[in-house]
This record gives structure tokens, sequence and C-alpha cells, in this order.
């Protein structure tokens, strides 16, 4: 395993752990003595490419499984100077890059009409919405395919934008927890999008791992995570149903609270920060999970 690439939203990144995520903590447990002895000293990367507010078409395209793309030609006249673009989805859904982070998309790069590659930033002006302008702005020199400097770029409509996590974490083994914030109809639809980030990934055999949503009783959450069970086996790990019954312990605290929510299948408050997000505790807990279903898939062998 080369390293570990964490894909999805604020559950991801770890909004309010107060500095605590689950691959933060999955780190700290792969890359304790026994497991560095297994791989004879080396450790093993792992890249948190969480972003707080994402949606799950953002998230495919901030990875490169569905690149974002340009929705009109674009005419760089000047190297280094901004220019406003829009942006889409193939998907048709609406995307919401660079709401409130830009992990993996650092950099981005762009071919122009003669598939000359250059490479540049996006930035987002405005507010925290959707639909807020973006800015491209390419590295501050245009070189042509022989050397030569260009007086400009055009780049057609349509192109697409490659992201710095498609060009960096493509050979990662992914873990994927994402579809709280929408932008997907049904399970089924989740699980399309799922299946486009490991066929991206070349996850074929198993080697990735699909995180359920933490979130619901176990009553309300059934139908849906028996979808997601027949879809990718056991390469699905049921958050909420092992949170809700083995969380207390695997954060290394007293199990005297929050029976009722145990009883209903539901993660107990002790371990939340809000509704939704994990405190330090819930997410060391996580973390601790999904480092047991790693080794359960042995993973490191």
């Amino acid at each position: 395993m080369r390293g570990i690439v964490c894909i999805g939203d604020s559950l991801t990144a770890g909004f309010g752990g107060g500095g605590t995520s689950y691959p933060a903590e999955l780190k700290r447990l792969l890359n304790q003595e026994q497991i560095c002895g297994q791989r004879k000293g080396r450790t093993i990367r792992v890249t948190n490419l969480g972003v707080n507010g994402e949606d799950s078409v953002t998230i495919l395209g901030r990875t490169g499984a569905v690149p974002f793309r340009l929705r009109e030609e674009v005419w760089l006249e000047d190297p280094g100077y901004p220019k406003e673009v829009e942006l889409f989805s193939p998907l048709g859904a609406e995307i919401c890059p660079l709401l409130y982070g830009n992990a993996g998309l650092e950099r981005i790069f762009v071919c122009d009409e003669e598939g000359q590659e250059y490479g540049g930033r996006l930035t987002r002006e405005g507010g925290y919405f959707c639909g807020e302008r973006y800015c491209l702005r390419l590295d501050a020199d245009f070189p042509g395919k022989g050397g030569e400097q260009k007086r400009g770029v055009h780049i057609p409509k349509g192109s697409a934008l490659t992201t710095q996590a498609a060009r960096e974490y493509r050979s990662d083994f992914p873990i994927i927890l994402m579809g709280a914030n929408g932008s997907f109809e049904s399970a089924e639809d989740l699980i399309g999008q799922h299946r486009m980030l490991i066929d991206w990934y070349h996850a074929d055999q198993g080697q990735y791992l699909v995180l359920g949503l933490p979130f619901g009783t176990g009553a309300e959450m059934r139908e849906w995570e028996q979808c997601f069970e027949a879809a990718f086996g056991d390469s699905y790990l049921n958050v909420r149903e092992e949170m809700s019954q083995h969380g207390f312990t695997l954060a290394g605290m007293p199990e005297k609270e929050d029976l009722a929510a145990a009883r209903e299948g539901r993660i107990p408050e002790g371990l939340l920060f809000d509704g939704l997000h994990f405190n330090s505790s819930g997410y060391r807990a996580l973390g601790k999970l999904v480092f047991q279903r790693l080794q359960e898939k042995r993973c490191f062998e």
C-alpha cells in the first residue's frame, strides 16, 4: 500500500473535532511501531481530502473522477492575469468548489486548443454560496510546444480542469465518506457516484473502503444501508451501526450514558459535536474503527 487518501466533506475534514479527524487518528495507528515494522520502517502516507460543506458531485470534480469543466471558452492574454470563468459538472448538478477549503485544488491544469498543458490556480470570488464567481489564473509564462513564448492562450469551451488531487493521489487506497450534503436522488444514485470514484482510483478487487453515513436510527437507515451493503460487501463499513454499539469502547470512554441511543442504533451524543459531526472522541473512535476494518481486509500484507 503506497498511501491512503480519505475523500469526503466535513466528516472527513474533522469539523467539530478541535483539530482531531479520523484520517489523523488513522495515520497515528497505521504508523505505530508494529505496522511500520511490517513495512520495514516505512510509513504509510495518509492524505485528508475532506472539505467542509461539499456535496458529492463537487467531491467527484475535486478528486478528478468527474472533472469540472469550463462552460465557455476562455482567452488568457497576459501571463498570471486572472480571468473570470464559469464551471459546470457533466453530471448536471450545481457544483460548489472552494466553498470552505481547497484540499486537492491547490493547483489545476488545463489544455489549450493545441493540447498544450498549463498549470495554474482556481480562486473563488465572493461569498460562501454556490454560484459564486471563479477566476482562473495560469502560471506566469505561456511556453509553446517548442519552448517559445506564446502571447496568449485559448482554452476551448468544455475543457476539463485536472486537479492536483487527480495528479497526486490516484494510486492511493481510497476511503470514501460522502453524501451528507446531498447532490443525489436516491441510494442507488449515490452508490453510482461512489462507483465513479472507485473506478477512477482503479480500486478493483475490493481495494477501497466506503464509509456509511453516521446519522439516523437503525429503523430509519436500514433500507439505505442494505443497498450499500449489497453494492460493496466487506468494503462497506456501517459507521452508524458500529459507532452506536461500540463507539464508547473505541473511544476509551465508560459506557454509562446514551443507552437509549444504542438501543435505537443511534450514535450517542457523548461522541458528537452536534447532530451530525463527531467530537474529538468520536473522530478518534472512527479512526480506530477504520483501522480495524483495514486490518480485517488484510490491507497491510
